[in-house]
């Protein structure tokens, strides 16, 4: 399975257009796991919103701010306990075309 790591810091404003990216994807098999990069905004609503259009998402905090970088190795430490077989990152304020998923994981398995 694949895990699609977002980075949050401030992203409220971008977040959501991130994730209609993830419900638009043609491959489902994968879950999201956004790590909150010490920015104190509030993600909830957001978060229910999107599992309850079907995205399986886990929320990581961070006690202090250390950039894009270290939230992305708590999302690869988290992939590794969680046994994921794949890693994707995306920004928050980035979109997946609909087939992106499907295509990088054909390719992975071919190549």
């Amino acid at each position: 399975m694949v895990n699609i790591i977002i980075p949050t810091y401030k992203a409220r404003d971008t977040l959501a257009n991130a994730l209609n990216s993830l419900c638009a994807q043609t491959k489902k098999l994968f879950w999201v796991t956004l790590v909150q990069d010490a920015d104190n905004e509030d993600y909830s609503d957001i978060i229910e919103e999107f599992i309850s259009r079907g995205l399986h998402i886990s929320l990581l905090t961070r006690e202090e701010n250390g950039g894009p970088g270290c939230a992305r190795n708590d999302g690869i430490r988290f992939s590794h306990k969680c046994n994921f077989d794949y890693i994707i990152f995306l920004d928050a304020d980035d979109m997946l075309l609909p087939q992106a998923v499907e295509h990088l994981t054909r390719e992975i398995q071919v190549n």
